[in-house]
């Protein structure tokens, strides 16, 4: 966790595949950041992907 004086390079907003790919690729570039999610992490992702297609 960061305290109030902490200066970040990024924030990433939604972690859902995208997200979470930014996050490494930020991570591996040494930069520091948050990723920042309203729910739990890939719920978005996980509940919509693989349901069937109604019709």
């Amino acid at each position: 966790m960061t305290s109030g004086t902490d200066i970040l390079d990024a924030v990433v907003i939604g972690a859902g595949w995208a997200g979470l790919g930014v996050s490494h690729a930020l991570t591996q570039r040494g930069l520091s950041h948050r990723v920042l999610e309203r729910g739990r992490i890939m719920r978005v992702a996980r509940a919509s992907r693989w349901k069937p297609a109604r019709r």
